[in-house]
């Protein structure tokens, strides 16, 4: 038979323990919302971005106006016929840039295949927004 542990180390043991618990609840209370790809930003609707928001490459001392900041300029929007002053204009959680340019989804219809599902819940949920498929499948194509 083994000799019981001294009553030190069960103690240490358990303080281990405990602080383990105490920082895994800490982490989850405290951790930000949202999954990482969106990284919890908001457009001016409330929803949730997918995060993908590309850079948009502007000749260095040359302005581009962009009176939503998503990326587009206000030009592009115009040629698009997206709202120049909402970052979403179909409200389908993804930017107008990220449909654009990252999905190539219609930036004017929140769901593009019309499988029932907005575009930015397919991509949060990683689903192709153009038709079936996984999103990694998409990416690379």
């Amino acid at each position: 038979m083994r000799p019981a542990l001294p009553f030190s180390r069960i103690l240490r043991i358990l303080l281990v323990v405990a602080a383990l618990v105490i920082a895994t609840l800490l982490a989850l209370r405290f951790w930000p919302k949202g999954d990482s790809v969106n990284n919890g930003r908001n457009d001016e609707n409330g929803n949730r971005s997918s995060g993908l928001i590309l850079t948009n490459a502007v000749p260095q001392g040359k302005t581009v106006a962009d009176a939503d900041g998503d990326g587009l300029s206000d030009a592009e929007e115009a040629t698009l016929g997206t709202d120049p002053k909402r970052v979403d204009s179909d409200n389908d959680g993804l930017y107008d840039y990220e449909e654009e340019k990252a999905y190539k989804t219609d930036p004017l219809n929140s769901d593009t295949d019309g499988d029932g599902f907005k575009d930015g819940e397919e991509v949060r949920r990683k689903f192709d927004p153009n038709g079936s498929g996984n999103l990694l499948e998409l990416v690379n194509k």
